[in-house]
């Protein structure tokens, strides 16, 4: 066992917070430090602390399955895909159709066309 002090591993200050109370440490095989940190925020961190090397972040894979998301999150996302498609094909977006039905449903006098026979 190493005297306390004489191997410093890590030192300084984190890039970004964490939760103290759900982070930890795990000494695996007396060879392997495992820490675990838990971000109080969701977002990407360049560095573990603040002054190291940051990494490259084209490198990296940032894509995430879309059942990853919460419901909420799932259907935004899938109202605002749809809105894409259609523009890109040059039809209405879900809010012209919803502006283009409350029209039509508060005009009193609708245009129809009518065949006389």
């Amino acid at each position: 066992m190493l005297p306390s002090g004489d191997n410093v591993l890590i030192d300084g200050k984190l890039q970004w917070s964490v939760k103290c109370e759900d982070s930890m440490w795990l000494l695996e095989g007396g060879k392997h430090i495992i820490v675990n940190l838990d971000k109080t925020e969701e977002r990407f961190w360049t560095a573990v602390l603040e002054g190291d090397a940051e990494i490259d972040k084209t490198k990296v894979d940032t894509t995430r399955d879309i059942s990853d998301f919460d419901e909420q999150t799932q259907s935004d996302f899938q109202h605002v895909m749809y809105d894409h498609h259609q523009k890109l094909q040059g039809k209405p977006t879900s809010q012209e159709l919803v502006s283009v039905q409350n029209v039509e449903s508060n005009t009193p006098f609708l245009l129809k066309t009518v065949r006389l026979s």
